[in-house]
């Protein structure tokens, strides 16, 4: 492979773009990774990471963007890092970090990949970043592909490239009732479950008013929500937890905030759910299809290219907490049905490990700097 230099601009572990990146540096051979070197646009716990799995990692603070000089010296670092690194072709991790890695890798004279993760949007950081040529862009689903396409990618190439789920990892989840014990959720209850960080387009709001329709008719249910504040979206987190409250919910819905355990609490559950008002891909969703849970998953993006309705899981129409309470009604006492789920979701997303992501992603690498 040729010498590969990745662009971060997150030191935060905080949803599925840093996840990918994690598996994708993880996942490589011993024999491929002398062929890679990170550079972090802020400090964090991430760039220790980097750096224990041996990576040759550095940092350039890229400041804020709304300041040109703050972002001319971070281009002119970012173009000197290349060329000390001797590197081949440089792959931005989302789009933001194009903005800086994009020019300076012209400056240097080499081809620019990045990785779209979100949705984008025809404003904004994703604009911008479209402005920026590229060799290609690689997408995380069609549905990012094709939103992308409609913001004047023409400039680029678009290749689709499904996130991974660390089937290794899974493996040794522990089962159940094992799992339970562990992150302390009882084992008489019928657990349903979202893991998601609190932010309004990951609809646990949708989530919460579900459970408000469930709780009066069925016996023992626990609905838990796993995943932290958004620091963008303080507000939303209240307004959840307050809306629980009201909704008489405090015995019925816990909220286990950012957990580091996340697939241990996933592999706690009886049934996992994916509220998203708009969700890009939903790597919730596949890890919780490779540990054999019935997912329940919103008609959107991602999730439709992941489940197929009443094969490997279920879709409601998202925002409707009508269809929602529907949906997990039917699965709460028919555990043959979450059953034949479970295992045909088990089945699906083997394609979806991380040896495969490896390879597409290096391969497509190796063509742009062909």
């Amino acid at each position: 492979m040729s010498r590969v230099g990745i662009v971060m601009p997150l030191a935060q572990q905080r949803g599925g773009a840093e996840w990918a990146l994690r598996r994708f540096l993880g996942g490589l051979p011993a024999e491929r990774r002398d062929g890679v070197a990170l550079c972090f646009l802020e400090a964090g716990p991430m760039v220790e990471w980097s750096r224990d799995e041996g990576f040759p990692t550095a940092v350039v603070d890229a400041g804020r963007l709304r300041q040109p000089l703050s972002w001319a010296r971070c281009v002119r670092e970012l173009r000197r890092w290349l060329v000390a690194n001797r590197i081949d072709v440089v792959l931005s991790w989302m789009a933001k970090a194009h903005l800086y890695a994009g020019p300076a890798a012209q400056l240097a004279r080499i081809p620019a990949v990045w990785w779209q993760h979100g949705l984008p949007a025809n404003r904004g950081v994703d604009l911008l970043a479209t402005l920026i040529p590229a060799r290609r862009i690689l997408t995380c689903s069609n549905a990012v592909a094709a939103a992308q396409r409609r913001i004047w990618s023409q400039r680029a190439e678009l290749t689709t490239i499904y996130p991974p789920v660390d089937l290794r990892e899974v493996r040794t989840t522990p089962a159940q009732c094992v799992a339970r014990g562990r992150v302390g959720l009882p084992a008489d209850r019928v657990v349903i479950g979202i893991a998601a960080r609190l932010q309004r387009w990951k609809g646990v709001h949708v989530f919460v008013d579900a459970a408000a329709r469930l709780v009066p008719k069925f016996d023992r249910l626990l609905f838990v929500v796993v995943g932290g504040t958004h620091e963008l979206e303080r507000e939303y987190a209240a307004h959840v937890r307050a809306r629980a409250v009201a909704l008489g919910l405090e015995r019925h819905v816990l909220f286990a905030g950012h957990r580091d355990d996340a697939l241990e609490w996933l592999a706690a559950m009886d049934i996992v759910v994916s509220a998203s008002l708009a969700e890009p891909f939903g790597m919730a969703i596949i890890e919780a299809m490779a540990l054999g849970k019935p997912v329940v998953a919103t008609k959107v993006a991602g999730p439709l290219e992941i489940v197929t309705d009443g094969v490997d899981g279920m879709l409601v129409e998202p925002g409707s907490a009508d269809e929602l309470a529907l949906a997990l009604a039917a699965l709460i006492d028919a555990p043959d049905t979450r059953a034949r789920l479970g295992a045909a979701a088990r089945a699906r997303v083997e394609r979806y490990d991380v040896p495969r992501f490896v390879a597409e992603v290096t391969d497509s690498l190796r063509e742009v700097a062909a």
